[in-house]
């Protein structure tokens, strides 16, 4: 083993930089849009018939000649497959399939969102960057609002640019069901910054567009909701799975029974995202409670705006100007929706709610570390303000600074990735110096599959191919997270309990597998990336943010260590 070790971690590191073949962005499907290939004899007035024929029109696409009949063909997107299947039963047509995107292999994507770039708020934020990383997978966003036109149902329609976005049940304080429509517009807003449909080759994008999005009713179809409505709203959102609460809410009354539901909220680990409020002066509750995480507003020169509210309670700003999501119209009847600009510390709220869920589906849970990790990764206030103004007064404005969502993601995972590798390196070296009298494996593949395994579970087989390719799609997102990460494909919910960073997993194949020597020093490998990755949590402090919670994680985690360096010492011995 000793003669073994260098070569053990060298191949550690080979696994780490390997690179990649750059992967797709998730979405290559555009929705309701079908391409359709004609039979080049056909002459325009047969091209007319079977247009009107079918019902559809048919847009041209780019074409080499004249006699080329290839045509782009919008169709309701429930309605896709059933045009397909009688198209091609045309003689007339050649060809016919759904449209699909196609993208030049290089280090990111951009989203083909054809309003994106109009979304100047993104581009500040730095989400490009944050996307290499997260993407907000696994994460339940509760949108506590005037609803969001989430369904099909009571003569609402779901948005077009959410058609990509998963939503689950919330409920209606307004009307006491658990359809919570939006009738206003706002809560519609609010959602699509969170977590609009991306890269479908319409409208906008979103933040944290593989987040979940549970719609809360608090607020009537004018924009207004009582205390009890709003405390019973951030309640259930905390009852029901929601590990981040946005409240693009406020008004000027202090209140105990609004206090203590933030506060219940955020005892169950949700971080409670707030609006500072829009009068210029005073920071609005729930924003000026401590358990809220409180934004303020910018604009596109990185400065306060006028109307944001200002003070001590505020934690961070975000663009709160000229933010351009789909709404809702008429009152959210008639399918009929729009793409506007709006403004108001609700819209910055959002961004930073966003970029919460990004930073937990890295599989931080501690709300603690997730705000502290968003406040030391802000970009600085416009630079004629720092003219004006500095130390607390700056402070009250912006609170930390101006959300850099692309800075926080990037320096967790490089964070996390680096420690969890430097265990490796240290518990590989303690095995060797405890073990150096002992009689070990003499094969170089022992140190390949020794170094696999830590990889896996450690720190991820190729954990920097974000920062080389696209790590959106689900092939990738395995290949470049520690197997203990995986379960956040179910959820944070489920996460925060480590079930695969458990020595169950080691010791279970070890009981299996010990026999066939070639597999002992994965197993091993197994087991020290689990000691790893379970010591990482702890030293970096993801999970809680409760004392008690803390303690009893630290009592499981040096059991579960312990047995993996057993059960990695067992399978290395001879």
């Amino acid at each position: 083993m000793k003669k073994n070790s260098l070569f053990l971690l060298f191949a550690m590191l080979v696994l780490v930089i390997a690179p990649t073949a750059s992967a797709r962005p998730p979405t290559d499907i555009v929705p309701g849009v079908i391409a359709l290939d004609l039979n080049d004899n056909l002459s325009d007035s047969e091209v007319k018939d079977i247009a009107g024929e079918y019902g559809i029109t048919l847009e041209e696409t780019s074409f080499l000649s004249e006699e080329t009949r290839i045509h782009r063909v919008r169709v309701d997107v429930d309605r896709v497959k059933e045009f397909i299947d009688k198209l091609r039963e045309d003689n007339r047509v050649e060809h016919v399939e759904p449209m699909t995107m196609y993208y030049a292999s290089f280090l990111d994507w951009t989203p083909n969102d054809p309003m994106y770039s109009q979304q100047w708020h993104m581009k500040t934020v730095e989400a490009e960057r944050a996307w290499m990383n997260a993407t907000g997978r696994g994460i339940i966003i509760a949108v506590v609002d005037t609803g969001v036109t989430c369904e099909n149902k009571q003569g609402f329609k779901r948005v077009s640019d959410l058609a990509n976005t998963k939503c689950i049940k919330g409920y209606n304080f307004i009307d006491n069901t658990d359809f919570a429509y939006d009738d206003n517009g706002h809560g519609t807003h609010v959602a699509g910054t969170i977590a609009q449909s991306t890269n479908n080759g319409y409208g906008v994008v979103g933040l944290a567009f593989q987040a979940t999005i549970m719609p809360v009713k608090v607020l009537s179809g004018s924009g207004s909701g009582s205390l009890a409505g709003v405390a019973d709203g951030v309640r259930f959102a905390a009852d029901n799975g929601a590990n981040v609460i946005n409240m693009s809410l406020g008004g000027g009354g202090d209140s105990e029974i609004l206090h203590d539901a933030v506060k219940y909220a955020r005892d169950k680990g949700v971080v409670v995202v707030v609006a500072a409020g829009n009068n210029g002066r005073y920071v609005e509750y729930p924003g000026a409670y401590p358990e809220s995480f409180t934004v303020s507003a910018t604009n596109e020169d990185n400065l306060i705006t006028d109307f944001s509210s200002r003070g001590p309670q505020v934690d961070i700003s975000a663009p709160g100007i000229n933010v351009l999501q789909q709404i809702i119209c008429n009152g959210g009847r008639d399918g009929c929706e729009e793409f506007k600009k709006l403004a108001g510390t609700s819209m910055a709220t959002p961004h930073v709610a966003g970029a919460a869920a990004l930073i937990m589906s890295t599989g931080v849970t501690n709300p603690d570390q997730v705000e502290a990790i968003l406040m030391s990764n802000t970009s600085k206030p416009g630079s004629a303000l720092r003219r004006v103004f500095s130390g607390d007064g700056q402070r009250e404005l912006y609170g930390a600074g101006i959300l850099n969502v692309g800075d926080a993601v990037t320096s967790i995972v490089w964070k996390s990735a680096l420690t969890r590798l430097g265990l490796v390196f240290l518990l590989t070296i303690i095995l060797i110096k405890i073990s150096k009298k002992e009689e070990r494996l003499n094969l170089k593949f022992s140190s390949l599959g020794y170094g696999l395994g830590c990889a896996l579970f450690g720190f991820g087989l190729l954990s920097i191919v974000p920062m080389i390719s696209s790590s959106l799609t689900l092939p990738m997102y395995l290949l470049s997270h520690p197997v203990p990460e995986w379960d956040m494909l179910f959820g944070l919910s489920i996460h925060k309990y480590l079930p695969l960073a458990t020595f169950i997993i080691p010791l279970g194949l070890s009981t299996l597998l010990y026999n066939v020597k070639p597999m002992r020093p994965l197993i091993a490998g197994i087991s020290v990336g689990t000691a790893a990755y379970m010591i990482s949590v702890l030293v970096l402090q993801l999970v809680t943010s409760s004392t008690v919670g803390f303690v009893l994680y630290g009592i499981w985690g040096t059991f579960n260590v312990a047995v993996c360096m057993w059960t990695a010492f067992l399978n290395l011995k001879k």
